[in-house]
């Protein structure tokens, strides 16, 4: 009789593995397409796109660092970055990519890498113990779309509509670092970038405060006036709005209502 074939099931990482590749085609594939797809979904679906990157990124934590194989990546994270630099009319609030970032541990000595100092936990972990790698080279929002920060009260008082307005949302915070570097650096040079994280687990990282439903990622068709380089409305037109909630566990939820702002 002949043996029966064992057939061999695919692991948990080999499907982190696929759909993080699936997740970084898409978005490659949207930022060599220039406004394409186009409008206020296609801005929406290429948010979503590098959302789903970034958490796969974080619950696969492959080192990244070609001049340091052999070490490491403890306490990894990735996040999802956007630009925050009214220098650069061209892609400000509107050019978006993926880091991935974690203690690099030194295999001979246990150690941090960067700052020789020991490895820490999540609680006593500082930004500085952190380095960061790009992760492929990131995509622009289609033209004339662009992200609106928590903060930014004269857009999302205008903005924010029944389902949304009532849930309370920190600010997005904000880091300096260079993009698309695919070296390790840590955080201090470069440019400015919003941020939301996602941790090994899947969970994106915010808040501790018990109110905090989630984040939020909201877009919008709008203009940088040239004069004071903020994001308004389009003048003498009723301006459309949507985006992502991003809930604790790390999953995201599409704000389908086309809100206006007037």
């Amino acid at each position: 009789m002949l043996p029966r074939r064992i057939r061999r099931a695919f692991t948990l990482v080999e499907l982190l593995a696929v759909i993080a590749v699936i997740a970084l085609l898409a978005t490659l594939l949207a930022g060599l397409r220039p406004g394409s797809p186009k409008g206020l979904d296609g801005a929406t679906q290429q948010a979503q796109s590098m959302f789903q990157l970034a958490r796969s990124q974080a619950m696969l934590a492959n080192n990244l660092d070609p001049d340091y194989p052999d070490d490491r990546l403890y306490t990894p994270r990735a996040r999802v970055i956007i630009l925050n630099d009214q220098t650069d009319t061209e892609n400000h609030l509107s050019r978006m990519g993926v880091i991935l970032g974690g203690q690099l541990v030194d295999p001979k000595t246990g150690r941090n890498r960067y700052t020789g100092g020991e490895i820490k936990g999540e609680k006593d972990l500082q930004e500085s113990d952190l380095v960061w790698y790009a992760v492929g080279e990131g995509a622009t929002l289609p033209k004339g779309f662009y992200y609106v920060d928590n903060a930014n009260k004269a857009v999302t008082k205008a903005i924010l509509k029944s389902d949304v307005e009532n849930k309370t949302f920190p600010s997005t915070p904000t880091m300096r670092v260079e993009f698309p570097r695919r070296k390790a650096q840590r955080t201090g040079s470069g440019k400015t970038w919003y941020f939301y994280e996602f941790l090994s687990s899947g969970a994106a990282n915010m808040s501790d405060k018990a109110d905090v439903t989630g984040a939020r990622f909201i877009v919008m068709e709008g203009e940088i006036n040239p004069a004071t380089k903020e994001l308004t409305a389009i003048a003498g037109k009723e301006n459309i709005v949507g985006g992502l909630l991003i809930l604790r566990p790390g999953t995201t939820v599409s704000i389908n209502k086309k809100y206006e702002a007037k």
